[in-house]
């Protein structure tokens, strides 16, 4: 499951076997959103947030990437480019899937939205860790199945809305990936006013303390909310920066189709963003298929602070 070469073959059988004018794809099984550190390279390795590699509940290795496979230990990327390569393969020459859907933890993320938008219009994720239950299918395909006409954008958000009002999941969000350019640069402009600007970086740094993720594990709250984020700094001091945080909010919000949020979690807007400096994690967060870092300043941003601590 984690050979990109696998996924495209699925793809390609499942639209030939069963042809639709609308398709969507669900990848299962483990989540940690773009991270590409392989664990067995260096257990010592820090991660994200807590300064290890290791669950701080269980013991494990958390798995990087996503399609966590048993068999040969491997995953699929998103940083590596592994998962845009089978997406990519399986697609050819035919359209984006209207849908693309995570059944597992953290994929609902700002890099992760910007590295599928080439494959599909639409990501249903969750912010943090999802429970067995993940998504429901038993009543979202129930609705889908009385009308067989809705498109991508209603099916995201069915996947969002009964994975948290039915199955109870911390949250879901459904994203459009078919315009993310104004999100796209209302971070490069954060990331730009901070690096070219001493004030505006300490108004960055103040935000990013202030703002929340949405995971209760240790070692992912270095992914914060990016609603959140913004909100935060267009209570800044710092003019630009308010401004810069303002028109974030206002981004993500237009990015966002729907935000679905239990037990807490009712504040969530939909999407993270990787925001920590584990020097590691910043290595990855700039390979090969690390699309977010080559049309943003965001990994110089995080790069220069994690040079300055």
């Amino acid at each position: 499951m984690a050979d990109p070469q696998t996924l495209a073959d699925f793809i390609t059988w499942g639209r030939s076997y069963a042809p639709a004018e609308r398709t969507a794809i669900v990848l299962w099984n483990h989540g940690t959103t773009w991270w590409a550190e392989d664990p067995a390279d260096d257990q010592s390795v820090p991660g994200p947030g807590e300064g290890s590699l290791f669950d701080p509940v269980t013991g494990d290795i958390p798995p990087p990437g996503v399609a966590w496979d048993d068999s040969s230990g491997r995953e699929l990327s998103i940083a590596k480019g592994e998962l845009q390569e089978g997406l990519a393969l399986g697609i050819g020459d035919g359209a984006p899937f209207d849908v693309i859907a995570f059944d597992a933890c953290n994929m609902a993320s700002f890099e992760v939205a910007h590295a599928l938008s080439p494959y599909g219009l639409t990501l249903v994720g969750a912010e943090s860790t999802v429970g067995m239950e993940g998504l429901n299918y038993t009543t979202t395909i129930a609705e889908l199945t009385l009308d067989p006409s809705v498109d991508g954008v209603v099916l995201a958000d069915l996947f969002a809305r009964h994975g948290v009002k039915v199955n109870q999941e911390p949250n879901y969000s459904a994203i459009g990936l078919d315009n993310l350019g104004p999100l796209v640069t209302a971070v490069d402009n954060i990331a730009g006013l901070a690096l070219d600007d001493e004030a505006a970086m300490d108004a960055f740094l103040a935000g990013r303390a202030a703002a929340r993720g949405a995971e209760a594990d240790s070692w992912r709250l270095s992914y914060l909310d990016l609603g959140d984020l913004g909100s935060r700094l267009s209570e800044s001091d710092h003019p630009g920066m308010a401004e810069a945080g303002a028109a974030l909010e206002s981004a993500v919000f237009e990015t966002v189709i729907a935000a679905y949020g239990s037990r807490g979690y009712g504040w969530t807007t939909g999407m993270t963003i990787y925001a920590d400096t584990v020097q590691s994690d910043l290595r990855d967060y700039t390979k090969v298929g690390a699309s977010w870092s080559e049309v943003t300043r965001w990994d110089e941003l995080l790069k220069t602070i994690a040079a300055a601590e």
